[in-house]
Formats: structure tokens, C-alpha cells, sequence
């Protein structure tokens, strides 16, 4: 009897000890829906690349999480903005989706360096340490101002090293085609489930050409975090844009290479900011005549595909905040309560590392005709509002592109030119896209003319005048290789000199006919 009792008591402890023991540690990497990127560009959208983990053992009460580093490697230069000090960039890691309803109870968007999370410990800027509650679940929740289980300094006081539980992490610079995520709390989800995304990663198609983007994954610290399938496609490359020859009428028709190869700059542009925007939802969204050019609202929403030029972004100016609904109906993702924080950098660490400007693009797509053998005394001049349409179709129009005033390679600031014919330098016509239609090719018809200058001499009696139909920003010059200095980086260091970095959304150079005549008697 005796014996059986002690038998039984050791096979009790016995199968409790193995029901307590964690699982192994497994992550699996997957980037969600690869698009098609323009093999034109230089600056193409890149699929989020998301790594999903279950088991291991996580970190205990009161202590700190195990920190890594996330490096990712491209087979193409990696060429999201930089937003800081020629180190930072706007790719971000977030983690358990923050500010989705599709994960249980919504949690909070709150980025390391923001005030509640601060950046000030030994390894500077844009590292954060998280100490756990004990509760895995609670790791990455957004919750400001907290430190294992206790509450640290108050949100609007001088927060210390290790208070909060960030959930988004900006990306910095190590090579042309590299970029690392540095000093990451990694906790192990347990019993649970934990999903790291890696979002607003942008590459460089135009060098590869027709192929695929590739990212390759490596984690590395003293937690062993082992990636099944860490290499995957982020992009499949086409060409973005094809054109004809102007007929008798002077007529150039420009077209999409593919479907959502144009893009307007935000969501804004189709549900307008505040006032209504440049389509109507009726369903599904259908362009509704206007060209207005709307501040951009946030993108805030992670997985959800805005079809547009910004990627996931939530600027800290109030105008610049989320939609409502969050996001937008018909844009696939069940709406948000627009709980939450922007995106900020208090500069805790001694930088501001620029995270506000992440997914934020300077424009929509633009198309340029550029024109070349254009005799002294003359000047070609187009159209100033085009619309667009689905191939195959006149009628009724699907979208829109207005000239815009640019410098000589086609970038800057918005701004309409004025009049129904006019040009955006000499010899140039930039054309931004203010909305198109994300799930049909589309076309546009774009009539030019020659102009007799006043003034100017007499043209030859016998002349070409070429076209070139190309994507914008475009860049002839040596300086096309290297970045464009901007406020948060006016000085690029030798690291990333060499990166191709110009205002986003900017395309390489690129020709797409030889030649084309532009005769003296074309008429509107």
C-alpha cells in the first residue's frame, strides 16, 4: 500500500514537471503578398516580410528581455529613405501587430524612442530595452511608462532607460544592401504566438531588371532564434510603363505595364482630408472628377494594402492623423479604434532619429515627356489635365494626372501649372497621378504642340523634335548614384554615398522609344 502510494505521488511530480517544460523555440519567415514593382524604379515598395513564432521560454519576472540584433540582406540596394544622420532608416520592425483588431485585444502603437519608451541607454539611439512582467503576452502590448511590474517614471516626466513596452523599431544602415534591426528585446511568446513584421522596405528594380527582389533573414544574440525559410521573394519587377508614338495630332499615349503600377501619393487622395477626396466610394471606389491634393492622413494599419506611394506611416501632426473609418472601407482590414501613439523621436538618446518621416513619400507616381531637338524660337507645350482610362475603354474616365511645376529633373514639391497648355520646365512635362484605379490598367492620351515664342528667332524650316516618355524624378548626372542630401542628412558618410537614394518614389532614367516627330502643324 505504501509503495503504491509513493509510486503514485513520484508519477504525479513526474507528469507535472513535463506538462510545465516549454516548447522548442520555431520561427518561420513569409513575405505576404509580394507585389509587382516597376522594373523602372529605383525606389520600389517591397512586400512586408513577417516572422511568426511559437515555444520558448520567456523571459522571467522583473527581468530584462534578451536583446538581438535582426539583420536583413537584399539582392539589390536597399534604397528606403534615410531619415537620420546617414545611419537611420524608414524601415520599421513591429511587433504583435500593433494597432490591428485582428489579433485579440488592439494594442496600442507606441515606438522606442517615443515619450513613455526611451532611447537613452548605453547603446544610443533607437535601442530600447523592455523588462517583463512576467507575462509574455504584455511584452510588446504599447503600454508607456512601465518597467516589469511596476510603473516608472510618468509619461510626461524624465523617463529612464528600460520603462515601456515599444512595439516598433526603425531600421539602420549597414551596407547597401543591408539592414539591421539593432538591439531588439526578443521575448519567446510560450505558450503563444508572436509575429515580428518588417514593414516600408523599398529596393532598387531597375538594378535587377525582369526578375525578383530577394531578402535573406538573420537573427543573432544570446537567444538562439532559429528561421525556417528565411530566404524570400519581396518583389516580382515589370515594366511600369509603355508608350506610342504621337500621331498626326500629336497625341502620346502613355500606359500602366500592369495594373496598380500608377499610384497616387495617400489614402487622402481617395478619401480626402477633411473634405472629400478625388473618388467616391459608391462601391467600389470610382474617380469622381476632382484633383484635389489633400495633406496626407496616416497609414497606420499594419498588413493593409493602401495601394499607394506612402507605406506605413503616422506623422505626429494632428492634420496627418488616422481616417475614419481606420482604415478607409474596402481596403481589407476590419477598422481600428485609433488608439494609440505616432510615430516620434523625443531625441532621449541624443538623436532624433527621424521616425516620423517612415513611409512618408514626397509624391504620387509621375510621368514625364521629355523633349529634345526643340529649335530656338519654339516651345512645346501640353495638355494640363489628362484623364485615365481602363484599356479598351473612352469613356467614362478612371482617374487623372495634372502637370506639375518641377525642377529639371522633374522632382519638387507639387504645385499645378496653371492654364489648359503649359509645360513644367522647357522641354519638359511632368505629370503627377492625383488618382487612378488600383485593380484595372489604365491609359492616358496626352496631346502636345510646338509654340512660336515672341520674340524669339525664326525656326528652321526643317526639324525633329524627340519624345521620351520616362517615369519622374529622373537623374542624368553622376550625382544620380548617390543621395540626395536632405535636412535630417545633408552630409552622406562614405557608407551610404553609394546608396541610390533620391526623393522617394524617384525612378532611374529610363527610355522607352528612340526617337519620335513632333511636326510644326501639330494641333490640340
Amino acid at each position: 500500500m505504501k509503495l503504491s502510494i509513493c509510486v503514485a505521488i513520484f508519477a504525479g511530480v513526474l507528469l507535472g514537471t513535463i506538462n510545465v517544460q516549454a516548447a522548442p523555440l520555431t520561427c518561420q519567415a513569409n513575405a505576404a503578398v509580394p507585389p509587382i514593382a516597376r522594373v523602372e524604379g529605383d525606389t520600389e515598395p517591397l512586400a512586408d516580410l513577417t516572422v511568426t513564432c511559437t515555444g520558448g521560454t520567456p523571459a522571467a519576472l522583473n527581468a530584462p528581455v534578451p536583446q538581438v540584433n535582426i539583420t536583413v540582406f537584399f539582392n539589390t540596394t536597399e534604397t528606403s529613405l534615410v531619415t537620420a544622420n546617414s545611419k537611420f532608416d524608414e524601415a520599421l520592425l513591429l511587433v504583435d501587430e500593433p494597432n490591428t483588431a485582428t489579433s485579440g485585444a488592439q494594442h496600442p502603437l507606441l515606438n522606442c524612442g517615443q515619450n513613455g519608451a526611451p532611447d537613452n541607454g548605453p547603446s544610443g539611439p533607437g535601442v530600447c530595452e523592455i523588462v517583463s512582467d512576467g507575462n509574455p503576452a504584455h511584452t510588446y502590448d504599447g503600454s508607456p511608462s512601465v518597467k516589469g511590474s511596476a510603473q516608472c517614471a510618468s509619461f510626461t516626466g524624465i523617463p529612464t532607460y528600460g520603462c515601456g513596452r515599444p512595439n516598433a523599431f526603425q531600421a539602420r544602415i549597414v551596407g547597401v544592401n543591408v539592414i539591421e534591426f539593432a538591439g531588439i528585446p526578443f521575448d519567446a511568446p510560450g505558450a503563444g504566438t508572436r509575429v515580428f513584421r518588417i514593414t516600408n522596405l523599398r529596393g532598387n528594380a531597375a538594378q535587377i531588371g525582369l526578375g525578383h527582389i530577394l531578402s535573406f533573414i538573420t537573427v543573432n544574440g544570446p537567444v538562439a532564434v532559429p528561421i525556417a525559410n528565411p530566404l524570400q521573394i519581396m518583389a516580382f519587377n515589370l515594366a511600369g510603363l509603355s508608350a506610342t508614338a504621337p500621331g498626326p495630332t500629336g497625341v502620346i499615349q502613355v500606359r500602366e505595364g500592369f495594373a496598380n503600377a500608377w499610384k497616387d501619393r495617400n489614402v487622402a487622395f481617395t478619401v480626402g482630408n477633411p473634405a472629400p477626396g478625388n473618388a467616391t466610394f459608391i462601391p467600389p471606389w470610382t474617380y469622381n472628377g476632382g484633383t484635389s491634393y489633400p495633406p496626407a492622413l496616416a497609414q497606420n494599419v499594419p498588413g493593409t494594402i493602401y495601394n499607394t506611394e506612402d507605406m506605413f506611416q503616422w506623422q505626429i501632426n494632428p492634420i496627418n492623423g488616422p481616417p475614419t473609418p481606420n482604415p478607409p472601407p474596402a481596403f481589407g482590414a476590419a477598422p481600428v479604434a485609433n488608439i494609440g501613439f505616432p510615430l516620434d523621436s523625443i531625441g532621449f538618446g541624443g538623436l532624433n532619429t527621424g521616425i516620423s518621416g517612415d513611409g512618408v513619400s514626397t509624391q504620387g507616381t509621375r510621368i514625364a515627356l521629355r523633349f529634345s531637338g526643340v529649335p530656338a524660337g519654339l516651345a512645346v507645350v501640353c495638355r494640363t489635365h489628362i484623364p485615365l482610362f481602363h484599356v479598351g475603354t473612352t469613356a467614362p474616365n478612371t482617374g487623372v494626372l495634372v502637370m506639375t511645376s518641377t525642377d529639371a529633373n522633374g522632382a519638387g514639391a507639387f504645385a499645378a501649372v496653371a492654364g489648359p497648355l503649359g509645360s513644367s520646365q522647357p522641354d519638359l512635362a511632368v505629370y503627377e497621378v492625383l488618382y487612378a484605379d488600383s485593380f484595372a490598367i489604365e491609359y492616358a492620351d496626352i496631346p502636345c504642340v510646338l509654340q512660336t515664342l515672341k520674340g524669339g528667332p525664326a525656326p528652321p524650316g526643317t526639324f525633329t523634335v524627340v519624345a521620351m516618355p520616362t517615369l519622374a524624378p529622373f537623374y542624368t548626372t553622376p550625382s544620380a548614384g548617390r543621395p540626395t542630401p536632405t535636412i535630417a542628412d545633408p552630409v552622406p558618410t562614405s557608407a551610404s554615398a553609394i546608396r541610390a537614394r533620391y526623393d522617394q518614389a524617384a525612378f532611374a532614367d529610363r527610355r522607352f522609344v528612340d526617337g519620335w516627330w513632333l511636326s510644326r502643324s501639330s494641333q490640340l
